[in-house]
């Protein structure tokens, strides 16, 4: 018995029995990857007080049921604290000696945040970026250019008192000063809310969003100070005029995933920014810079060209990252050329995806890059007074950029994806149902409702948004997008079966004015042409453009294997939901830690007895996914 009907098996009979059979499950597949959400971890909602210097530079906010090793040293970070409350107080005017608190306020996926109260009742907040964060310097820079860029377009954001990009200073870290917003975490709060007050923050929401998408910007990229970038990179940079006595730019994509694992190194990518635009203005060097005019097309060129480049030089054999998967492909180490093969194909139809300069989908926008309910700041009377963390924004046309943010969402469910609006009241069944039942339904009742808010409003008070959003050549856009950017990790058979979907519904990529249209009005003065010849002659008739082709029998394998690995990613949502841990076993305490890890050995216990061979029960043991494992995939066992 494979290791995938052991876990269903487990999950029916086990303390996990209140989920939903995950065969019946539905998720949203590769909505966001591993890769492009952050490194778990929702910023905490109160001060953490704990005592001594060590726990200031510890991890302190949860932990992690499997390779919790390695996930607090990713976080541990040791700073000079007596610096770092010195920067704090003299950014706003003051000294050291009037800081009359200092505590860690907060921890999130890839930063720690403190906040230093002084004397005359001032708050500020520090924020550092842990050790594993990446990209250095540009990160910082790009966040504190982005922020001061949004103040002057009425977007509210706190205020940066002070920053430095580079650990290179007394505090030993790179660190942003700033404003501390007053009013409540939207996450902590949203429970009490009832639908009516949901529905006014949704709105507001939607309305900000309007306000970021009018902005004007030439390229994609991510927005600098001219000053902190190389001159190479000002030789490339392109200005964002008309902004008073501050200058901004756009420079290089910020995204951790062009600079993660070794990417840094890779000198010659194309990481930005790519001009959407007839007219620019370069920033000025003693180089000249040539403008060329692209298109969105260059997006999807350059992730892949990425991915490319790192995978040829720093790639080997591993097994695929998911424990889950590996048994798929018989728990063997998999080679990493066939996606290299698989990275040449998308590139191939690279050359036909995006839009031309016209089509508003090309058009560069910036998106708040984690609008989490964790990220929305309000007010005691529900405005929103502040969206925090831009750290990794970027500009992307918004072919790529548009969607509903993740928090408001709930893909899946038919009546949401049809925006029917959900019943005030909550099921008939729910007041017999146990706690658990109670539970889950209340979560997929309050989802139905934020998803129905926020593409209704959209629908009504942001109509090119909504227009994006509701675009199914879109999601396809974006699905090659996420799968070509993808890190090698054991999987090929993703992007392989990205390219076979968008292949067979061509025609909805080339129906919505997309660059695919050129290859089918291409196909078809082929075929009139050929079909003109006599028949003799037909075979001379020039070949069409360089596309990716599948044989029957290759998309048969793609198809198949990636129904099974599609088949484990709702088992691996189903089971975390039942744990009550995020995608990297993520748990905000103690007590929930000892919890979900003695449901998981109970669940893994019932799988070894059910288990009707060695072989089976040596696949499981060495591939259970919530026990500590390789996350490089090379050791065995």
């Amino acid at each position: 018995m494979e290791l995938f009907k052991l876990l269903t098996m487990a999950i029916s009979f086990g303390p996990l029995k209140h989920l939903p059979n995950p065969t019946n499950f539905k998720t949203v597949l590769n909505v966001k990857p591993r890769w492009f959400g952050s490194f778990s971890t929702p910023v905490a909602g109160s001060p953490i007080l704990a005592a001594g210097d060590e726990s200031m530079y510890a991890y302190t906010s949860g932990r992690w049921i499997y390779n919790e090793p390695l996930r607090m040293k990713e976080r541990y970070l040791k700073f000079n604290i007596p610096a770092l409350k010195s920067v704090m107080a003299s950014s706003i005017g003051q000294s050291a000696s009037n800081v009359t608190s200092f505590i860690k306020l907060a921890e999130g996926g890839f930063n720690r945040v403190f906040e230093a109260t002084l004397s005359d009742g001032h708050r500020v907040l520090a924020r550092l970026p842990y050790p594993s964060t990446v990209p250095n310097h540009y990160g910082t820079a790009s966040e504190v250019a982005t922020m001061e860029f949004l103040r002057l377009h009425n977007i509210p954001v706190p205020r940066v008192y002070g920053w430095s990009s580079t650990a290179d200073n007394a505090v030993g870290a790179e660190y942003i000063v700033m404003e501390k917003i007053d009013g409540d975490s939207l996450a902590e709060i949203w429970p009490t809310l009832d639908l009516k007050q949901q529905g006014q923050i949704i709105k507001q929401v939607v309305h900000l969003e309007k306000n970021l998408f009018s902005i004007q910007l030439p390229a994609s990229g991510s927005i600098y100070f001219p000053d902190d970038l190389s001159s190479e990179e000002k030789a490339k940079a392109v200005a964002l005029p008309g902004h008073g006595d501050k200058a901004f730019c756009m420079g290089p994509m910020a995204h951790y995933s062009w600079w993660d694992d070794q990417r840094s190194s890779l000198a010659l990518l194309d990481r930005g920014p790519s001009i959407m635009l007839k007219s620019v203005t370069r920033i000025k060097t003693l180089e000249t810079a040539t403008d060329k005019r692209t298109s969105s097309t260059q997006a999807f060129h350059a992730v892949g060209k990425k991915e490319l480049a790192w995978t040829e030089r720093f790639a080997k054999p591993r097994r695929h990252y998911e424990p889950l998967y590996r048994q798929v492909h018989g728990y063997d180490k998999l080679p990493y050329k066939p996606h290299i093969e698989a990275l040449h194909k998308y590139l191939e139809m690279a050359k036909w995806l995006g839009y031309p300069e016209e089509n508003y989908l090309n058009r560069p926008v910036l998106r708040h890059p984690d609008l989490s309910m964790s990220n929305i700041r309000v007010s005691k009377s529900l405005e929103i007074a502040g969206l925090i963390d831009w750290q990794h924004a970027t500009i992307l046309p918004l072919c790529l950029a548009a969607g509903i943010p993740r928090d408001f969402q709930y893909f899946g469910d038919p009546d949401s994806e049809r925006m029917k609006p959900p019943s005030k009241e909550l099921p008939l069944e729910y007041n017999t149902a146990d706690p658990e039942e109670q539970e889950l339904m209340r979560d997929r009742h309050a989802r139905k409702w934020s998803h129905f808010f926020y593409s209704g409003l959209t629908w009504r008070d942001h109509e090119e948004h909504f227009n994006a959003i509701s675009t199914k050549a879109v999601a396809l856009h974006q699905m090659l997008y996420r799968s070509a950017g993808s890190p090698w990790e054991g999987d090929s058979i993703s992007l392989h079966a990205s390219m076979i979907s968008a292949i067979q519904q061509w025609e909805e990529l080339a129906l919505s004015g997309s660059i695919a249209a050129g290859l089918r009005i291409w196909q078809e003065i082929m075929l009139k042409f050929a079909q003109s010849l006599p028949e003799h002659l037909r075979n001379q008739v020039p070949p069409l453009p360089i596309f990716p082709t599948y044989s029957d029998d290759e998309i048969r394998s793609v198809s198949k294997i990636h129904a099974q690995q599609a088949e484990r990613d709702n088992l691996m949502a189903s089971m975390r939901d039942g744990l009550g841990v995020d995608d990297m076993g993520w748990v905000p305490g103690d007590e929930e830690w000892v919890k979900a890890k003695t449901w998981a050995q109970e669940l893994k216990e019932m799988m070894l007895e059910a288990s009707p061979c060695d072989k089976a029960r040596d696949g499981l043991r060495d591939n259970f996914p919530w026990d500590d494992h390789d996350e490089d995939g090379q050791d065995i066992g």
